[in-house]
């Protein structure tokens, strides 16, 4: 029987059942690192004006659905981001209630709406949710990459096409970070290569930081570096949940390239993947144009995923922004 929308209660995580909501991120279809507390937990203490915030609809005393999100500013410039930073977000159904997801959705817009944003933003990566069209939400295309592990295991036999193992042969080696001070290096990484894209780092080294000590404890995170004599010339940040390790971001020097770092560190995140049971890696964002780093991607295997990224915006605050174009 059709119940119609669910009431959904607006949780700061020191009202979240973290447990609970750990069990309905697990049980969804589509659930990701993105979707969970820890990932939510990382924001504050990086970026003080966005705060995580989670909507959840409680049925049979249990979470049955929800959104995870990020607020930046206050009303009337309160903006909510599911999730910032990654390339997977959106609502959270527990399997077995997916045909309900609309239902769950009014009442989760419902919440949203008593925030009053002047924009709202939800990744739709599965694509299991474009009713939000009908609700004024705006689609714009995004682009991944995404491999199958399973197949990967006959590629990674030939490694030695993907510059791993000359990598190997040439004197670097991949490690997991384990002192804090290294993150120093990570960064510099980051901004030499954010240098030559003409562009500023996405993130203050706080976030790395906290995305180290926050998750790698738990499971869901590791960064990998590459050494050669004692020198830190390459990093990636990668995570992990349910069948799912991700690429989240990662530089190499480029006077080191010919010595392909970042061949040996890709294996790397494969080989923590494979450990750990996971079915695929994706590669992260795959921009318009970045006809390098596609192809860098489909020599692993990586096969072009497309995905939603839904906008609705007050329309003062779309006609402020076509303003300031």
């Amino acid at each position: 029987m059709d119940r119609g929308p669910v009431r959904f209660e607006l949780l700061g995580p020191e009202k979240l059942d973290r447990d609970g909501w750990e069990a309905l991120a697990r049980e969804s279809p589509g659930g990701t690192v993105y979707h969970t507390a820890d990932w939510a937990g990382l924001w504050p203490a990086a970026f003080p004006h966005f705060r995580p915030v989670f909507a959840v609809g409680v049925e049979d005393g249990r979470y049955q659905a929800g959104l995870p999100a990020v607020v930046r500013g206050r009303f009337p410039f309160a903006r909510i981001y599911s999730m910032p930073m990654g390339a997977y977000g959106g609502m959270l159904v527990r399997r077995g209630l997916v045909g309900r997801a609309e239902d769950y959705f009014e009442g989760l817009l419902r919440a949203l709406d008593r925030l009053r944003p002047c924009l709202a933003e939800i990744v739709d990566f599965d694509g299991r949710q474009g009713f939000l069209s009908k609700y004024g939400f705006a689609r714009r295309e995004a682009r991944t990459h995404v491999v199958d592990l399973e197949a990967s295991r006959s590629l990674s036999r030939q490694k030695t096409k993907r510059g791993a193992v000359q990598s190997a042969k040439r004197g670097i080696v991949v490690r997991d970070l384990a002192d804090e001070a290294d993150l120093s290096d990570c960064h510099r990484l980051l901004r030499q290569r954010d240098r030559g894209y003409g562009q500023a780092t996405k993130y203050p080294p706080g976030f790395l930081r906290q995305l180290w000590l926050g998750l790698a404890p738990r499971g869901l995170a590791r960064i990998g570096l590459a050494v050669r004599d004692s020198r830190i010339i390459g990093f990636t940040a990668d995570l992990a949940f349910g069948d799912t390790v991700t690429y989240w971001d990662g530089a190499s020097d480029p006077g080191f390239r010919r010595l392909r770092p970042a061949d040996a560190l890709i294996q790397a995140t494969i080989d923590w993947g494979l450990k750990l049971g996971c079915r695929r890696l994706n590669l992260g964002g795959s921009p318009p144009g970045a006809d390098g780093l596609v192809r860098f991607k489909e020599n692993w295997g990586g096969q072009a995923r497309d995905y939603g990224v839904y906008t609705r915006q007050a329309w003062w605050y779309k006609t402020i922004s076509g303003l300031r174009r």
